[in-house]
């Protein structure tokens, strides 16, 4: 039977992350994570195939730090002049704590895009995953290891624990809805739910600890100004008792040519933002991209909730890296 302290010093482990984060993984560039945004992103970019990483190291301050990378590829297929199919495969790791508490996903994501009027775009989509949640047990320390006078390894901790990983299956789906006023205006609209069938994610035995559904909205609205845009953009999400919330802009500079109707999308940008996540941290950002091609971005959490005392505003640093391609010259056609 599992002990009440192996429990205990599991939940001591990983308070601060799921005080944070709500038992799931999170990232601040969460516009460069469309897959783990939405699932009704698949395929929503122009170009033929869309490669993306990020990396997160968050609370450096403390030892071990938490680090989440994601990676993720996905393309679109023209079913008509009105409608596409979008399809992609993601990979998302997070490890927390000196005993490496983590949570990996491997999965495919798929959509379906169509025209509605000339003015909106709608596409929903669906994720199927292999989760597994981790940890490394043998790193705790027990109170019967301790010989009367330092900590000694090679004893026995006299606990029965339970398996190391357990595995599970996920769902998740989505919906977006693209909107295009004048030349000088664009915006998006997402309403996305993850974990649907709440799989079991318990490292202990012959207990339940399910993973909560995690409800997203999203969105964000281009104002383009001569060779500027201002880029307003919010995130918020909910599992379980925890909520998220993000809010910010992006001020963005466009030198080359550029065309949201055909392939002519040449230009480079640079912009630099900032946001802020409800409680938590002030984030800003900067992010430059190479003729709609190669694109890099970088942010920096700088924590300013109740836990600025010990971390002393030092929050993480997060990478972000993509880089999109074309075969064809024809139209985009949706």
């Amino acid at each position: 039977m599992v002990s009440g302290r192996l429990m205990l010093l599991l939940a001591l482990s990983v308070s601060l992350e799921v005080s944070i984060q709500g038992q799931d993984f999170h990232f601040s560039q969460f516009n460069n994570t469309p897959l783990a945004l939405n699932p009704g992103l698949t395929g929503d970019f122009v170009g033929d195939i869309r490669a993306m990483t990020n990396y997160k190291n968050q609370w450096r301050s403390f030892d071990p730090s938490f680090r989440t990378i994601s990676g993720s590829v996905d393309t679109k297929f023209d079913l008509s002049s009105q409608s596409i199919m979008g399809a992609g495969l993601f990979y998302y790791n997070d490890k927390s704590g000196n005993i490496d508490f983590g949570l990996s996903y491997v999965g495919l994501s798929g959509a379906y895009g169509v025209k509605m009027s000339k003015e909106i775009y709608f596409s929903g989509g669906l994720q199927l995953a292999y989760g597994q949640r981790s940890a490394k047990i043998e790193n705790l320390r027990w109170d019967s290891q301790y010989n009367g006078f330092f900590y000694d390894g090679s004893l026995p901790t006299n606990e029965t624990i339970g398996s190391n990983q357990t595995s599970f299956f996920d769902a998740s789906a989505g919906v977006v809805v693209n909107v295009s006023g004048k030349k000088s205006m664009y915006g998006q609209f997402g309403l996305a739910v993850f974990h649907i069938n709440q799989p079991n994610q318990t490292l202990l035995a012959d207990q339940k600890d399910p993973l909560f559904r995690k409800y997203v909205m999203h969105g964000e609205w281009n104002l383009f100004i001569e060779n500027f845009d201002f880029v307003p953009q919010f995130y918020v999400a909910k599992q379980g008792g925890s909520i998220e919330a993000t809010a910010g802009a992006w001020f963005q500079y466009v030198s080359g040519l550029d065309s949201r109707h055909t392939n002519a999308n040449t230009s480079s940008t640079f912009k630099l933002g900032c946001f802020y996540r409800y409680g938590d941290a002030i984030i800003p950002a900067a992010q430059m991209e190479w003729k709609r091609r190669v694109g890099v971005g970088v942010s920096y959490d700088i924590n300013v909730s109740s836990l600025n005392l010990g971390t002393q505003y030092r929050g993480g640093v997060e990478i972000s890296l993509y880089y999109k391609t074309k075969f064809t010259n024809n139209k985009r056609k949706v």
